[in-house]
């Protein structure tokens, strides 16, 4: 019991500290880059069935004041069963839209639109995404091509007065952290597709020779630790509000699931495992705390004791940490109900640990996946 308790303790100290460290890297300074406000940019969206969301889409990337003629803007339908190309094809005749003719996935659609994109820069979107009025500025400000090569950005939730919508907006906030001090400690590497820009010629290069076509998605992180393997030093992350995309947050819990489920199972294929260590030790802290709990109501109730203050560090410390991001991101009332949103992580934590480790098919906008 004394050897259960110190590494019950012990865990739970180095959890302090992990948040520290993450904390310290999310708030490193990162001088502009001096990028040339000038660089044709190609922005990338990927769609399948998102007549509710492109028209709104692509209006904000309108709003944005970037030339015109520097700009060139790629849909790509991914069969989309509803009216997505109609929409964009007579709403937007300035768009290049695209088709798939195979049922693969976000990640072919994208090497579609790369192979036919003219820009420098390739940006990236989701096409159920809302994009501030100086996305562009911000990001192309940013993009040096003999200093960096590939930018990471926020993406939040749109925050909705629900406990689902609270739960997923702090979620997403604790991924941008974690991100963000990743790539600006140069310790790990991750991105997310919905926010990402890339040298055109040097994806394009890359794509000709991944290995992981089999895995229908993970484009974003797929591509970032790839780079990172050739030159992290060329990686950025921008921690700005003008460079942060609004995105809509999943309606029910099992479409949540079945989105978590498609990112964790992917987390195997990494070619790059220091971020799979940090979902790691969290995914160790809490199954810890479960089989004390387990363990004190089955045999010596010290155990649920130890179990109890494990979960007070873990749900303090998130707190403390979650509020700090929110007041960044001005969106305070992310935390309210917070213990509702605690509760649900833990369990979370549990089940992305182990969709990780045990994969399987899931759906996903009407398709059955790997």
């Amino acid at each position: 019991m004394i050897l259960l308790f110190f590494i019950s303790i012990g865990l739970s100290i180095g959890y302090i500290f992990l948040l520290q460290w993450i904390t310290e890297g999310w708030e490193v300074f990162i001088p502009n880059k001096g990028g040339n406000p000038s660089i044709k940019v190609s922005i990338i969206i990927a769609a399948r069935n998102e007549d509710a969301n492109i028209a709104n889409c692509l209006s904000s990337i309108y709003k944005n004041k970037y030339p015109q003629e520097l700009l060139e803007i790629i849909v790509v339908d991914d069969q989309s069963q509803d009216r997505t190309a109609a929409i964009v094809k007579e709403q937007f005749p300035q768009v290049m839209l695209l088709h798939t003719i195979k049922n693969r996935g976000k990640k072919a659609a994208i090497q579609l639109a790369a192979n036919r994109a003219q820009g420098e820069l390739l940006m990236f979107t989701d096409a159920d995404c809302i994009v501030p009025e100086k996305w562009l500025d911000t990001l192309v400000s940013n993009y040096n091509p003999e200093l960096v090569n590939f930018i990471a950005a926020p993406v939040q939730i749109d925050l909705e007065d629900t406990n689902l919508s609270r739960f997923q907006y702090l979620d997403v906030a604790a991924t941008m952290a974690v991100t963000a001090n990743g790539i600006l400690r140069k310790s790990y590497y991750s991105a997310n597709g919905a926010n990402m820009a890339v040298t055109r010629k040097i994806f394009l290069e890359l794509y000709s020779s991944r290995l992981d076509d089999e895995i229908a998605s993970g484009d974003d992180m797929f591509t970032v630790q790839y780079l990172a393997k050739q030159d992290p030093s060329k990686i950025t992350f921008v921690r700005s509000l003008d460079a942060t995309v609004t995105t809509k947050g999943e309606e029910t819990l099992s479409d949540l699931l079945s989105q978590r489920k498609r990112w964790a199972g992917k987390s195997r294929h990494y070619p790059e495992k220091n971020i799979v260590l940090v979902q790691g030790y969290v995914f160790l802290l809490v199954a810890m705390m479960l089989f004390n709990l387990v363990f004190g109501f089955m045999t010596n109730v010290t155990a649920v004791f130890i179990a109890v203050l494990m979960l007070f560090i873990k749900i303090t410390m998130d707190y403390l940490f979650l509020s700090h991001l929110c007041k960044h991101n001005r969106k305070e009332e992310a935390t309210k109900k917070y213990l509702i949103s605690a509760a649900f992580y833990n369990l979370y934590i549990l089940f992305a640990g182990l969709v990780a480790m045990f994969p399987g098919k899931y759906d996903w906008k009407g398709r059955r996946l790997n």
